[in-house]
């Protein structure tokens, strides 16, 4: 992900909205990795996705 589409998912997730006037806070958590976790489209997947999260979760 790029620093722009990385910033739109963490504040799109934010569960407070307030106005930001510095963006100095956001730069600590847009410079770690960030990963977006997706529900397989069929469920019998569930089991090899979840085992791929935790293999890029383990590093």
């Amino acid at each position: 992900m790029t620093g722009p589409e990385r910033l739109k998912e963490l504040m799109t997730h934010r569960g407070l909205r307030l106005p930001e006037a510095d963006g100095g806070p956001w730069l600590g958590p847009l410079a770690l990795p960030m990963y977006k976790l997706t529900r397989p489209t069929d469920w019998a997947q569930m089991d090899k996705a979840m085992t791929v999260l935790l293999d890029v979760l383990a590093g």
